[in-house]
Protein backbone atom coordinates (compact mmCIF):
# COMPACT_ATOMS: atom_id res chain seq x y z
CA UNK A 1 0.00 0.00 0.00
CA UNK A 2 1.04 3.51 -0.34
CA UNK A 3 0.56 5.77 2.22
CA UNK A 4 -1.17 9.64 1.05
CA UNK A 5 -1.42 12.67 3.51
CA UNK A 6 -2.37 10.42 6.94
CA UNK A 7 -4.28 7.80 5.37
CA UNK A 8 -2.72 4.22 3.78
CA UNK A 9 -4.04 3.84 0.69
CA UNK A 10 -4.63 -0.42 -0.05
CA UNK A 11 -5.33 -1.44 -3.71
CA UNK A 12 -8.04 -3.88 -5.02
CA UNK A 13 -7.50 -5.53 -8.13
CA UNK A 14 -10.87 -5.91 -10.19
CA UNK A 15 -11.65 -9.02 -8.99
CA UNK A 16 -11.37 -8.29 -5.45
CA UNK A 17 -13.72 -5.58 -5.47
CA UNK A 18 -15.82 -7.35 -7.16
CA UNK A 19 -15.47 -9.50 -3.73
CA UNK A 20 -16.15 -7.16 -1.52
CA UNK A 21 -18.89 -5.62 -3.43
CA UNK A 22 -20.66 -9.19 -3.26
CA UNK A 23 -19.66 -9.60 0.62
CA UNK A 24 -21.50 -6.16 1.13
CA UNK A 25 -24.59 -8.16 -0.40
CA UNK A 26 -24.37 -11.09 1.03
CA UNK A 27 -23.61 -9.39 4.74
CA UNK A 28 -26.90 -7.62 4.38
CA UNK A 29 -28.90 -10.55 3.73
CA UNK A 30 -27.41 -11.92 7.10
CA UNK A 31 -28.43 -8.71 8.94
CA UNK A 32 -31.89 -9.06 7.31
CA UNK A 33 -32.51 -12.43 8.75
CA UNK A 34 -31.11 -11.64 11.61
CA UNK A 35 -34.49 -9.14 11.90
CA UNK A 36 -32.96 -5.63 10.64
CA UNK A 37 -34.94 -3.26 8.56
CA UNK A 38 -32.04 -1.45 7.24
CA UNK A 39 -28.01 -1.70 6.21
CA UNK A 40 -25.94 1.05 5.22
CA UNK A 41 -22.67 -0.06 4.02
CA UNK A 42 -19.54 1.04 4.05
CA UNK A 43 -19.39 3.53 0.54
CA UNK A 44 -18.44 7.04 0.05
CA UNK A 45 -22.51 6.94 -1.02
CA UNK A 46 -25.38 7.80 0.45
CA UNK A 47 -27.25 4.56 -0.17
CA UNK A 48 -29.25 2.83 2.32
CA UNK A 49 -30.01 -0.61 1.49
CA UNK A 50 -33.80 -1.83 2.97
CA UNK A 51 -35.24 -5.27 3.70
CA UNK A 52 -38.48 -3.72 1.96
CA UNK A 53 -37.07 -2.50 -1.18
CA UNK A 54 -33.56 -4.52 -1.34
CA UNK A 55 -33.32 -5.47 -4.82
CA UNK A 56 -33.85 -1.83 -5.62
CA UNK A 57 -31.37 -0.35 -3.48
CA UNK A 58 -29.10 -3.18 -4.09
CA UNK A 59 -29.42 -2.24 -8.22
CA UNK A 60 -28.75 1.77 -6.43
CA UNK A 61 -25.36 0.64 -4.79
CA UNK A 62 -23.91 -1.80 -7.35
CA UNK A 63 -24.16 1.74 -9.75
CA UNK A 64 -22.75 3.93 -7.26
CA UNK A 65 -19.78 1.49 -6.77
CA UNK A 66 -17.57 2.13 -9.91
CA UNK A 67 -14.08 1.76 -8.31
CA UNK A 68 -12.17 0.71 -4.88
CA UNK A 69 -12.38 4.44 -3.93
CA UNK A 70 -15.89 4.01 -3.56
CA UNK A 71 -15.46 1.62 -0.46
CA UNK A 72 -15.08 3.34 2.97
CA UNK A 73 -13.19 0.06 4.11
CA UNK A 74 -12.20 0.35 7.67
CA UNK A 75 -11.40 -1.01 11.26
CA UNK A 76 -11.96 -0.26 14.71
CA UNK A 77 -10.98 -2.19 17.97
CA UNK A 78 -13.31 -0.12 20.90
CA UNK A 79 -12.36 -0.93 23.76
CA UNK A 80 -13.61 -0.22 27.10
CA UNK A 81 -16.52 1.17 28.45
CA UNK A 82 -18.57 -1.76 29.01
CA UNK A 83 -16.60 -2.71 32.54
CA UNK A 84 -16.93 -6.50 33.79
CA UNK A 85 -17.15 -6.68 37.41
CA UNK A 86 -18.76 -8.82 40.06
CA UNK A 87 -21.40 -5.96 41.00
CA UNK A 88 -23.28 -3.57 39.45
CA UNK A 89 -22.36 -0.70 40.88
CA UNK A 90 -18.98 -0.41 39.39
CA UNK A 91 -19.40 -2.23 36.23
CA UNK A 92 -21.99 -2.77 33.43
CA UNK A 93 -21.71 -6.30 32.69
CA UNK A 94 -21.39 -9.44 35.15
CA UNK A 95 -19.04 -12.95 35.46
CA UNK A 96 -21.34 -14.52 33.43
CA UNK A 97 -21.59 -11.25 30.41
CA UNK A 98 -25.12 -10.65 30.96
CA UNK A 99 -25.32 -6.77 31.16
CA UNK A 100 -26.74 -6.32 34.87
CA UNK A 101 -30.05 -5.33 34.63
CA UNK A 102 -31.15 -6.99 31.42
CA UNK A 103 -32.70 -10.87 30.82
CA UNK A 104 -31.11 -11.82 27.22
CA UNK A 105 -28.75 -9.00 26.69
CA UNK A 106 -24.79 -10.41 26.92
CA UNK A 107 -20.98 -8.72 25.71
CA UNK A 108 -18.34 -10.33 24.71
CA UNK A 109 -15.98 -7.99 22.90
CA UNK A 110 -13.53 -5.36 24.04
CA UNK A 111 -15.70 -3.47 25.18
CA UNK A 112 -14.97 -5.12 28.57
CA UNK A 113 -11.80 -4.46 29.36
CA UNK A 114 -11.02 -2.56 31.89
CA UNK A 115 -9.13 0.50 30.07
CA UNK A 116 -7.88 0.63 26.07
CA UNK A 117 -4.92 -1.50 25.12
CA UNK A 118 -1.88 -0.97 23.00
CA UNK A 119 -2.08 -4.21 20.84
CA UNK A 120 -4.05 -5.46 18.84
CA UNK A 121 -6.83 -7.26 21.29
CA UNK A 122 -8.17 -9.69 18.62
CA UNK A 123 -7.19 -13.12 20.36
CA UNK A 124 -8.11 -11.75 23.82
CA UNK A 125 -11.93 -10.96 22.17
CA UNK A 126 -11.78 -14.74 20.56
CA UNK A 127 -10.98 -15.88 23.92
CA UNK A 128 -13.41 -13.77 25.75
CA UNK A 129 -16.19 -14.77 23.08
CA UNK A 130 -15.35 -18.77 23.53
CA UNK A 131 -15.49 -18.13 27.04
CA UNK A 132 -19.08 -16.29 27.16
CA UNK A 133 -20.12 -18.71 24.66
CA UNK A 134 -19.58 -21.68 27.19
CA UNK A 135 -21.17 -19.39 30.06
CA UNK A 136 -24.18 -18.46 28.12
CA UNK A 137 -24.81 -22.07 27.07
CA UNK A 138 -23.65 -23.71 30.58
CA UNK A 139 -27.00 -20.96 31.70
CA UNK A 140 -29.68 -22.40 29.41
Amino acid sequence: GAVEGDALKIPLDPMEFSQTVKGIEEIAKVWFEAGATEVIPGTRHDVTLRRATFDADLAKLRDALKGPGDLVLSTAHPQAGNALRRSPGRGVVGADFRVFGMDNLFVADASLFPAGSDVNPQKTVMALAHLAADRVAAGM
